[in-house]
């Protein structure tokens, strides 16, 4: 259990990684590819998104950095617990603007982010 915990804790990186740098550093490219393919700009502040795009970007390192190193290991579930809170209000944001298959995706990630809570702080804890 403790290497699906790992596993399931590093494709969540992954995911934030780059979905963080794409809200923090990559929005303005991809804002314009998004109006390119005809779909309407995002109706998030700017203030937002680049909270939302920071809290991902720790939350990638929480999750893989402090138990690698051993160093604050109880980092990892309340990084996974964070990343759930970020989760559901992406699906809350996506469903409202009638983006289901977003929403969809949102909701996913947010249970692959739990059961990462429950492996970490019930099954296999660091």
């Amino acid at each position: 259990m403790n290497t699906v915990a790992w596993v399931l804790q590093i494709v969540l990186a992954v995911i934030f990684l780059l979905h963080g740098l794409l809200f923090t550093v990559a929005y303005g490219a991809a804002a314009k590819r998004r109006e390119a393919r005809g779909r309407a700009p995002s109706s998030m502040s700017p203030a937002l998104r680049q909270f939302i795009g920071v809290a991902e970007l720790a939350a990638a390192f929480g999750l893989t950095v402090p138990p690698a190193v051993r160093l604050f290991p109880w980092l990892a579930p309340l990084a996974a617990a964070g990343l759930v809170l970020i989760m559901v209000g992406a699906a809350i944001f996506h469903a409202r603007k009638s983006e289901f298959s977003e929403a969809a995706v949102t909701v996913f990630i947010g249970g692959l982010a739990a059961v990462t809570v429950f492996l970490r702080w019930q099954v296999v804890p660091l």
